[in-house]
């Protein structure tokens, strides 16, 4: 028999530590928590993302899964990296810069010490 399910496709979350009291709950959805309850079934495969339905199938309760938000947030952080980042490249530069400098002009200065002198 084929089953139709329309939903959404979700990235999984990682485990979260049950309550005392019931270490068979689960608060979200978790793969890994999953396997761990499930590590002596033979032939397990196991996938990572997983499908929220819209509508509960047959005899399944309804869960809490609201739809991503559109928007994003300026993430500071990785601006800070970024900045980060251009600086020391920009050090990284100046330093090639002043050895490459450095070496030319030794390299000049010696050229003219020895054309100086065998004149």
């Amino acid at each position: 028999s084929v089953l139709t399910v329309t939903g959404r496709l979700i990235s999984d979350e990682g485990p979260v530590a049950p309550p005392q009291d019931q270490p068979t709950r689960m608060d979200r959805m978790s793969p890994a928590a999953l396997l761990g309850f499930w590590h002596d079934t033979a032939d397990l495969n196991v996938y990572r993302p997983y499908l929220a339905s819209g509508t509960p199938l047959g005899g399944l309760d309804t869960i809490s899964s609201p739809a991503p938000e559109e928007h994003s947030s300026v993430n500071w952080l990785n601006i800070f990296y970024a900045v980060e980042w251009a600086i020391f490249a920009g050090f990284a530069f100046y330093l090639w810069y002043r050895l490459a400098k450095d070496a030319w002009e030794r390299e000049v200065e010696e050229f003219e010490e020895r054309t100086g002198s065998a004149a």
